[in-house]
């Protein structure tokens, strides 16, 4: 098989000719969503979200949302809790015990890192539960018990973990009042007088269980009102008086979630939960009668302010805002949910992400770095974009979540359960399943609705092939001859293996199919098609691979071209490289830098070098798989890498940017655009375009003395090749190597010289 040679000064010479070959400095950006808020605090009329992807802040008088992750700075993206200090300063809090601290005037978060680098043998859980603060301390609640904090000092003195319960009780929420704290746990309250100089034994602290009182003596919210310590349980509140806890009876039943007490101390507002939703109850006094100020019955609340209006931190939409009767969504422009396992950017340099199969899903996205911060992210939903619904029932259903990337940059979204839709300048177009034409086999014999597309790819004729997962009928592999007809290619050689997701095609119109995605292993084989029969060694054109012929595992991931025209198979115990397409079975190697690895994407840089996506991180690995580059992981990367489960890897060559799917939120890495070392004369193409057929040949001018001439697609898949006729010019006719025209489209024109320069150019072909 011929190998194209030096294709790392194809691509790159169309973008940045000129430089020297380098790499610039890497830069790494998170990604994340924040619609999940656990927590929320109030400074200077700003309005600050402690959420599950970082932190954000809104001005309501000017509606300016400012977001922030580890990208900026924050130690953890998924965060507990948040307060403001007296001095105004930000603090947020962690699952991991992180705390970070923000001053509002421009520079950088500061970090505490003290409680997450406690011993996990010793404190293995170390969430920040909650914040207190009184004049110079702030007391931090842990879930294991409440460390103290002097931050005139910036270091912790004391932590507080032994109060006196007959077990370990997991700490909630932290108070302080008369000269005492007061320790809401699982378990009940715990009290002592901080005048002692230790808190650390037992019978220091009072303890009060609340079970007389409430089905649960579980502390759910603490505050101090009027003087008096209150507590919030899933069945009512109580208020120590006169030194007993004694019910406050307009509350009692309630499930309370949170306490706020006003600015002027006057009033206590309760953020209470309701069947699916939330209410929120004034009281004037705590023997006063409750004032609903707010409710929905809907939408789940972690927490709430009044200042003034009445604002909700939601579980999955973001800050919401009262307005008369609806409630108004806050949320920083951004992806849907923090599941991206499947990635892929179109010739436009845009990024698609599709989220999780089999009931997890969330749409998809589009995130375009050309828009404004406030437009680069847009969600596709079933709720806002109705062919996205299962049509039989015509129900909401999201769960799509492989992305491909089809003919003329359009992009094709595979759904587990209702087919694939194919989107085109930003808009869906139409979507293939069952009760289309053509109609796509369904996945289940007792279901036919029930489809599952996997990869979408286009041959060297231009035909989209899709990946249809079938158990029953095997007709697994569909191509698409119209808008309204198909062909379907059952599986010749096992009828009962057409468990098929990923798909590539080769220069050889060879179409190779992996049966596995993470969160559905199956051990079905490297299965492939080439319905012209031309392979040796296929039955009906089918052709399949096992560990016996090579591979390293039988359950396969992943699959990718490379610049050399080679196939990489990913597979859950490491990768395989079949060298030579058109003899699969004889040209298998391993890519031993990757032994033993859960191998679940695979992207190809412009220098033919690996960027693979592990249980164990990213790995980058040398273009023929012997060596390891560079690992990046959350630990090595200080956390920049979202998630070690890296699911899917996509690189945008002309920015020089690597995406990192993972279940944690969207990891990019700049990478720098490799440029070429000479800057090489303009070859002359024309006619520019070039329609075919065409009586008139493509010319191709300034060319050196035996030059050999590749025709390849942008995604660098050889078309044809051929030496130039002499004279300083080539001809072409439009066709490949099989004497078929190609597809309408943009095709990279290379011309080498003998000693291997390359000079690159573009075409666009349209064929009428």
């Amino acid at each position: 098989m011929k190998k194209i040679k030096n294709f790392q000064t194809i691509l790159l010479c169309l973008f940045l000719p000129g430089a020297s070959l380098s790499l610039h400095a890497q830069t790494w950006k998170n990604y994340t969503c924040m619609k999940s808020v656990q927590a929320l605090t109030v400074s200077n009329s700003t309005i600050w979200a402690a959420t599950g992807g970082g932190v954000f802040s809104y001005t309501p008088s000017s509606g300016t949302i400012m977001q922030y992750n580890n990208s900026e700075g924050v130690p953890s993206n998924t965060l507990t809790a948040i307060v403001v200090d007296t001095a105004q300063r930000i603090w947020v809090g962690g699952s991991d015990g992180s705390i970070g601290v923000y001053a509002q005037n421009g520079v950088s978060w500061t970090t505490i890192s003290d409680i997450k680098n406690i011993d996990p043998t010793i404190r293995p859980q170390k969430s920040i539960q909650d914040f207190f603060v009184s004049g110079d301390t702030m007391f931090v609640a842990t879930q294991f018990g409440v460390s103290v904090f002097r931050i005139s000092e910036w270091g912790f003195r004391d932590t507080y973990a032994n109060f006196g319960f007959s077990s370990s009780p997991t700490v909630t929420r932290v108070a302080v009042q008369g000269g005492r704290i007061w320790v809401g746990t699982t378990s009940g309250i715990a009290s002592a007088s901080l005048t002692f100089p230790y808190l650390t034994a037992s019978d220091q602290w009072t303890t009060y269980s609340l079970s007389h009182l409430f089905s649960s003596p579980s502390v759910t919210a603490l505050a101090v009102y009027d003087n008096t310590v209150i507590v919030g349980t899933s069945s009512g509140a109580a208020a120590f008086i006169y030194n007993v806890f004694q019910p406050i009876r307009n509350l009692n039943g309630k499930n309370i979630v949170k306490f706020r007490v006003s600015e002027d101390k006057r009033s206590l507002y309760v953020l209470c939960a309701v069947s699916s939703g939330f209410e929120i109850d004034s009281l004037a006094s705590l023997q006063s009668s409750v004032q609903t100020i707010a409710s929905n019955s809907s939408l789940p609340v972690n927490d709430f302010v009044v200042s003034p209006g009445v604002y909700v931190g939601t579980s999955a939409s973001g800050i919401s805002k009262k307005n008369g009767v609806v409630w108004d969504t806050i949320v920083p422009n951004g992806p849907n949910s923090n599941t991206m396992t499947s990635l892929a950017v179109d010739p436009s340099g845009v990024l698609w992400v599709g989220t999780l199969p089999n009931g997890g899903g969330t749409g998809f996205y589009r995130f375009d770095l050309s828009r404004s911060e406030t437009d680069r992210w847009k969600i596709f939903t079933s709720s806002m974009y109705p062919i996205m619904r299962l049509m039989h029932y015509n129900s909401i259903f999201n769960d799509y979540y492989w992305i491909s990337i089809g003919a003329n940059g359009t992009v094709w979204v595979s759904s587990w359960g209702d087919g694939v839709v194919e989107v085109v300048s930003d808009t869906i177009k139409r979507k293939y399943n069952y009760y289309s034409k053509p109609s796509l086999p369904g996945a289940k014999a007792d279901n036919p609705t029930y489809v599952v597309t996997g990869g979408v790819a286009v041959d060297n004729e231009g035909n989209t092939w899709i990946a249809n997962r079938d158990e029953y009928s095997s007709q697994s592999i569909v191509k698409l001859t119209g808008d309204s007809t198909a062909l379907y290619f059952p599986n010749a050689l096992n009828p009962s293996a057409a468990w098929f997701h990923d798909l590539v095609i080769d220069q050889y119109d060879t179409k190779w199919m992996a049966n596995s995605v993470p969160s559905d292993i199956k051990e079905k084989n490297l299965y492939y098609l080439n319905e012209k029969d031309s392979l040796p060694g296929t039955f009906h054109g089918w052709g399949v691979l096992t560990n016996s012929d090579g591979l390293p595992g039988n359950a396969v991931l992943s699959l990718a071209m490379d610049l050399d025209g080679s196939l990489w198979v990913g597979t859950s115990l490491g990768a395989a490289i079949i060298s030579d397409p058109s003899n699969p079975s004889g040209s298998i190697s391993t890519a031993y830098a990757l032994t033993g690895q859960m191998v679940q994407s695979i992207a190809v840089d412009a220098m033919n070098r690996k960027w693979v996506g592990t249980k164990e991180g990213a790995f980058l690995v040398s273009a023929d798989g012997t060596e390891l580059l560079q690992q990046y992981s959350v630990e090595n990367t200080g956390g920049m890498l979202a998630n070690d489960d890296v699911r899917s890897i996509a690189l945008d060559p002309s920015r020089g940017i690597a995406y990192f799917g993972t279940e944690n939120g969207l990891s990019s890495l700049t990478i720098g655009v490799v440029q070429t070392q000479t800057s090489y004369t303009k070859l002359k193409i024309f006619p520019n375009p070039y329609l075919i057929p065409n009586g008139n040949l493509l010319t191709i001018h300034n060319l050196t003395p035996n030059s050999t001439i590749k025709i390849l697609t942008v995604s660098g898949i050889l078309v044809t090749q051929f030496d130039a006729q002499g004279g300083g010019q080539a001809v072409w006719d439009g066709k490949n190597f099989r004497g078929a025209y190609v597809p309408s489209g943009i095709y990279i024109i290379v011309a080498f010289t003998q000693d291997n320069k390359a000079v690159a150019g573009k075409v666009a072909v349209i064929r009428h």
